[in-house]
């Protein structure tokens, strides 16, 4: 129960503003506000296994805010969408959240982390995310630069379902496109120069 948590009037009243955000029973969808990480948690730990999409934009959660949301990720088998823009993860944040995808990233169609802090290195862990099926994968708005667009070329052709690649505003080249696209054969819409 509510009444029973330590959360101050102000946690509480946010509480009840997500939790409409959690009446649609297969989507979590919280957007443009600052979400504590006591709270996320609360939030996930109510959320029905069966969640199909969750939505966490503009939520201010940062790196510390992956720790949290990935010790809960494996509840939710059935996760298609996993949206996290604007939430100012870096590539340290990502870390943490990929040690924790093994279990869902044969389930997630769409990932969403565009507007963010990812740098270069953020490409090789998403690499290492086992049999990906991946429909979409936003990444635009963040600092990959062509080393970015060229470590994550190395292993795009790998998402065979990837159809619509995001990796606009990263600070890639024409040089860095071309490495990013040349194993690619699949992807029906891409969007990458800046």
């Amino acid at each position: 129960k509510l009444e029973d948590q330590d959360f101050s009037m102000e946690e509480r009243s946010d509480f009840a503003h997500f939790w409409n955000a959690l009446s649609h029973p297969k989507e979590i969808a919280i957007r443009d506000v600052k979400l504590s990480h006591k709270l996320l948690d609360q939030i996930l730990e109510a959320a029905d296994d069966d969640i199909t999409s969750l939505s966490l934009e503009h939520t201010q959660l940062g790196d510390a805010g992956m720790e949290v949301l990935g010790a809960r990720l494996d509840k939710f088998l059935y996760l298609r969408r996993l949206s996290l823009g604007g939430n100012g993860i870096t590539t340290d944040g990502l870390r943490v959240l990929v040690s924790h995808m093994k279990v869902v990233s044969q389930t997630i169609k769409v990932l969403a982390l565009f507007e963010n802090k990812l740098t270069a290195d953020a490409a090789p862990l998403l690499c290492s995310l086992p049999e990906l099926s991946l429909f979409e994968l936003y990444l635009s708005n963040n600092q990959l630069g062509d080393d970015g667009a060229a470590a994550l070329g190395t292993c795009v052709s790998r998402f065979t379902k990837l159809a619509n690649l995001f990796v606009g505003h990263n600070g890639i080249s024409a040089v860095g496109i071309r490495g990013l696209l040349k194993d690619t054969t699949q992807l029906s819409y891409f969007a990458g120069i800046d």
